[in-house]
């Protein structure tokens, strides 16, 4: 009989963590930290609450790793650049004659 009881108690248990929901009540104070993800990317949140919350409802797994807004990574730059274009053609430095 004990052992009955234990594997309905356990069994409630389970289902009850399975149906996890997503607590949506964030403040709205302006607090803005920095999170990053186990896909290297960064991502500004107004709070902690709101990364706390993207996590849940979008199954992500972003940490703070500062206080305040992430800093924009410089996109890279080609190193070719236009000079002009002619109709269909585009002349680049590594194009023009020596």
């Amino acid at each position: 009989m004990k052992f009955v009881l234990l594997f309905v108690a356990i069994t409630v248990i389970v289902k009850v963590a399975a149906e996890v929901k997503c607590d949506p009540r964030c403040a709205r104070i302006l607090s803005p930290v920095c999170g990053l993800n186990s896909r290297k990317e960064e991502k500004t949140f107004p709070n902690k609450c709101v990364l706390k919350l993207v996590n849940c409802e979008e199954k992500e797994d972003y940490v703070i790793i500062h206080k305040g807004v992430c800093k924009e990574v410089p996109q890279p730059t080609s190193r070719r650049t236009t000079v002009a274009t002619e109709g269909n053609r585009t002349t680049t430095p590594a194009s023009l004659p020596r």
